[in-house]
């Protein structure tokens, strides 16, 4: 820096100089935490995620042999329907139909 401040600097086995905390986690391969969210929270971020998306976006939703006739509700007291990943809401309808024999298959 300027005016005869120190500025940490780490330099990498490579050589490679890091001038943050930031680049020094990349260059070890430590990923940030992710921030985790009350139950609560959770949920009604979903909910107004999933009802933004509803108004945006008119069902049935064609994309091509796959349909999405009904996206759900999401549950958030029935465990079952959720983990720290995922969500499957509960009533989500879709069709597919398999192009080489016809089949529809609905769930």
């Amino acid at each position: 820096g300027s005016g005869g401040e120190l500025v940490p600097v780490y330099i990498s086995p490579s050589g490679d100089k890091l001038r943050s905390r930031t680049e020094v986690m990349n260059q070890l391969g430590v990923k940030k935490p992710q921030r985790t969210y009350p139950r609560e929270e959770c949920y009604r971020r979903a909910r107004n995620y999933t009802k933004q998306q509803a108004e945006e976006t008119p069902l049935p939703l064609h994309i091509g042999p796959l349909t999405v006739v009904k996206l759900g509700k999401i549950d958030h007291e029935r465990e079952a329907f959720h983990d720290a990943k995922s969500l499957w809401p509960v009533g989500f309808t879709s069709t597919w139909k398999d192009p080489e024999t016809s089949v529809l298959y609905e769930s």
